[in-house]
């Protein structure tokens, strides 16, 4: 059966939270560990690392916003569990 579009985004909510955690501990590393391929992303990848305090700013707020996404989803099916 095909996934409801409500699970794949708390799926996506879950997957942006946990990036956003690794990232906001080690935001130097983390933002080095994708090989993109790409060399404009790759300066922008080294150019995100050489700014750690910005990138765990972003990576916070990444996280927040991946909380946020996946307890919207999580109150919307308590909501229809209760309705049944």
């Amino acid at each position: 059966m095909i996934m409801a579009y409500k699970e794949i985004k708390e799926i996506v909510g879950l997957l942006m939270l946990g990036e956003g955690i690794v990232g906001f501990f080690a935001p130097k590393k983390y933002s080095l560990f994708w090989k993109l391929g790409f060399k404009p992303l790759e300066k922008l990848k080294h150019k995100a690392a050489d700014n750690p305090e910005m990138m765990r700013l972003l990576y916070a707020a990444e996280a927040g916003l991946g909380l946020w996404l996946a307890k919207s989803q999580l109150g919307k099916s308590s909501e229809k569990m209760k309705a049944t």
